[in-house]
């Protein structure tokens, strides 16, 4: 399975505390993630022009490890009927942070193709971004593409509304209805 990687170089460290603190908080969140760490050095000692830095390597699932193919559909004729999921349990991998997102997904769709989304199949398939290193906006994109392209129809809108992060509220909307 292919991985992706986070790799973080520290050439100055400003105040100790703040990064012990961060470390306490971000380390047990990455592994809880699915990261791994490979690479964890404290600075090397370094003599004249060189330059002291620390660097830190962290695995992740790529993207390749979406199950796309786990999406199923059934025979649905009624391509009026509006259809809405939701879901408050999705989770991904932060690739710059290596924290878990946390978001609530809605999808809306008409089913113009004539097949409508198998409810387990895209619980499993939702699942699959679990320990996957990828941005918030690239979610929204990514499910709203493979959605898409397994129900066969133009009438399809994805939002993605996150929990707070360092004060921050993000919501992505892809496609319309």
């Amino acid at each position: 399975m292919s991985k992706a990687y986070w790799i973080s170089i520290y050439q100055k460290i400003n105040d100790p505390d703040k990064l012990a603190a961060y470390a306490a908080l971000a380390g047990p969140a990455i592994t809880a993630g699915g990261g791994k760490f490979i690479v964890r050095g404290m600075p090397a000692k370094t003599y004249e022009a060189g330059v002291n830095e620390r660097t830190v390597v962290i695995e992740f699932d790529s993207v390749e490890s979406i199950e796309k193919d786990e999406l199923k559909v059934f025979k649905f004729n009624s391509k009026s009927q509006y259809i809405k999921i939701y879901t408050k349990e999705f989770i991904a991998v932060c690739p710059f942070s290596g924290i878990p997102d946390v978001a609530k997904i809605k999808i809306e769709y008409f089913p113009e193709g004539e097949v409508a989304l198998e409810l387990k199949s895209l619980k499993y398939y939702l699942i699959s971004f679990k320990n996957v290193g990828i941005y918030q906006e690239e979610v929204t994109k990514r499910i709203y593409n493979d959605l898409k392209e397994v129900l066969k129809t133009n009438k399809i809108k994805i939002t993605s509304k996150y929990n707070v992060r360092g004060g921050l509220y993000t919501t992505c909307t892809e496609g319309k209805l």
